[in-house]
């Protein structure tokens, strides 16, 4: 027998196989790729939200995330979700007891309002703060306060001083930074910031006086309020003899009385809003506007950056304002976003022509930072001078942070995106609300002057502020004061933990 094979017939089988095996493998491929697609789908999502809660954390912002489906990356979403809550809780319960510290150092325990000392401390920021509008003090004096305490006893004398000081404090209530405290048995007294109708709000004062204390009184009067409106560089001895005097006025006339004193009332009074509109406009569009320098230095007096207030003047040779003299009719009229703008574009100039300058600081106002537009303005002037950018210093007050939180947040990224420093200044006033604080990102926090002043002799400021350097270096804070004035307070920062300071008694090392 003879068998007799053709090659072809077995090719021919080899490359069927081998299609089937290509179209097998590429179909196990495809479903493979598809179900791969799935899981890292799947995958992709949650991973993104750990890596951008990680993120947050190392800037500074510390938030949760909802917690995945896969089970790996579940475990570390909870285990950061943990900390991050452990971290705000340990936040909030020192938040709260310095809350009761500060309370303690800076208010009088019978009424709630602020002491003597704290008052005078906020009073002089009134008066010598580069941003200080001037304002208005009232000082009250309840009638006959013995008389009531030896006819009704010590208990009825304490209520009726509550009584008081809920209707003095209630006085401050249209303007947030209204200050209202107990300046000794029977006297009270009352500060609003900025230009107001003084007399208007004494008369009011009077009148609600009166009702709270007509249980309490037999005959005769229930109070006397001495007021006068002072303007920014007032000096403090001043203000104080001349209201007081005007209180021992009307105390004098022995009824029920206001009486205002006449405190230096100069020829810069405020002129009508369409005048002042005129000549704010008029200074940035002649460029009669510029920026002075004050040193913020580290706790070995090395320049950390410097900080630039705005000047204007209103004609070719007068003379430069602060912007205490016009940035509170400039809120008014709807022009701080301009001025700010013109103060950042002068900053960032500056910056790129002096390349050794360590940094620049601006603090622009929170009406700004709620204005239409202002931010994509703000992200257009920092894109084109990004190269300077980095070493720009800006920060808002305590109150319009609080006040508007969302657009803060907001803010704090377009400034991060371009790696500018974020703070707070005049810090502290507010603090028990500050853990709305806690995921913005900051990078500093300058403290108000008025829990610096005279801090090497007030060991309950001292215990306050040595708690706050603690919370704010937990989350990667610097800490800086405001307003030092002499030697002794520049010492005790380094004992309270503080990183820096800025004001009038604070030099730049030579070298």
């Amino acid at each position: 027998m003879t068998l007799v094979s053709h090659s072809r017939f077995g090719y021919e089988a080899l490359w069927t196989s081998t299609q089937e095996m290509i179209a097998a493998l590429a179909l196990a491929s495809i479903i493979g790729g598809y179900l791969g697609s799935l899981i890292l789908r799947r995958l992709r999502r949650p991973l993104q939200a750990v890596i951008d809660q990680a993120e947050a954390i190392t800037n500074r912002r510390f938030v949760t995330i909802p917690e995945p489906k896969v089970p790996e990356l579940r475990q570390l979403a909870i285990a950061m979700n943990t900390t991050v809550a452990r971290l705000k809780t340990m936040f909030e319960e020192e938040a709260a007891r310095l809350e009761t510290v500060r309370r303690e150092a800076n208010f009088d325990p019978l009424t709630g309002l602020a002491n003597r000392d704290s008052f005078i401390s906020q009073l002089r920021s009134s008066l010598e703060g580069e941003n200080s509008t001037g304002g208005t003090l009232f000082l009250v004096r309840v009638a006959d306060l013995v008389g009531i305490n030896k006819r009704l006893g010590r208990e009825a004398t304490d209520d009726l001083l509550r009584r008081v000081g809920e209707t003095v404090g209630a006085g401050g209530t249209a303007n947030v930074e209204g200050l209202a405290a107990r300046m000794n048995g029977a006297d009270f007294a009352l500060l609003l910031p900025g230009y107001m109708a003084g007399r208007d709000v004494a008369e009011k004062l009077l009148k609600s006086l009166i009702d709270t204390m007509e249980a309490f009184v037999v005959d005769g009067p229930s109070a006397f309020i001495g007021m006068g409106v002072f303007k920014h560089g007032t000096g403090l001895g001043v203000v104080l003899s001349q209201v007081d005097a005007a209180l021992i006025g009307a105390e004098a006339d022995g009824v029920n009385a206001v009486r205002e004193a006449a405190i230096e009332a100069g020829d810069d009074v405020p002129r009508s809003a369409g005048q002042w509109s005129v000549l704010i406009r008029q200074a940035l569009d002649q460029n009669w506007v510029r920026l002075v320098s004050f040193p913020v230095v580290d706790l070995q007096s090395r320049l950390l950056h410097e900080e630039c207030p705005l000047r204007l003047k209103f004609d070719a040779e007068g003379e430069w304002l602060p912007a205490g003299r016009f940035l509170a009719v400039a809120e008014r009229l709807g022009l701080s976003p301009e001025l700010d703008l013109a103060a950042l574009a002068l900053g960032l100039a500056n910056l790129e022509q002096q390349p050794a300058l360590k940094g620049l600081g601006i603090n622009l106002s929170a009406s700004s930072m709620v204005a239409e537009g202002f931010q994509q303005k703000l992200d257009a002037l920092l894109k084109k001078h990004q190269k300077a950018a980095g070493r720009l210093w800006i920060e808002v007050a305590e109150t319009g942070v609080l006040k508007h939180v969302d657009a803060f947040r907001s803010l704090c990224g377009v400034l991060r995106s371009y790696r500018c420093q974020v703070g707070v200044e005049h810090f502290g006033r507010q603090f028990s609300q500050i853990g709305q604080l806690h995921d913005l990102g900051l990078n500093y926090i300058k403290v108000d002057a008025s829990f610096v002043r005279r801090l090497d002799t007030n060991p309950g400021n001292q215990a306050f502020l040595k708690g706050v350097s603690s919370i704010a270096h937990t989350i990667g804070l610097r800490v800086i004061a405001e307003g030092v004035v002499t030697e002794a307070e520049f010492a005790t920062l380094s004992a309270v933990g503080f990183d820096g300071a800025t004001g009038p008694g604070v030099k730049v090392a030579a070298g």
